[in-house]
């Protein structure tokens, strides 16, 4: 006498290309997690360069000016 362990049953696909589907979906929201994060990025680098050159225009205004004064002095005495 045979006896079946395992019985053969037909595998019902109810959600036919669902991990298809959630594939696409998550490589299209991590391709715009990633465009999002590079655009921050690289405004942040223009951010940090716009601001490093008014840092030195400042401190080259400051430099012009006591120069400027300096050069008074020299002719009007102190």
């Amino acid at each position: 006498m045979k006896t079946k362990l395992f019985t053969k049953r037909p595998i019902r696909h109810v959600s036919k290309g669902f991990a298809l589907i959630a594939t696409i979906t998550l490589m299209m929201l991590l391709a715009l997690l990633s465009v999002g994060l590079l655009t921050i990025a690289s405004s942040q680098v223009r951010i940090s360069e716009k601001q490093l050159f008014a840092a030195e225009a400042k401190s080259l205004a400051k430099l012009s000016l006591e120069v400027a004064l300096g050069q008074l002095q020299c002719e009007l005495g102190p």
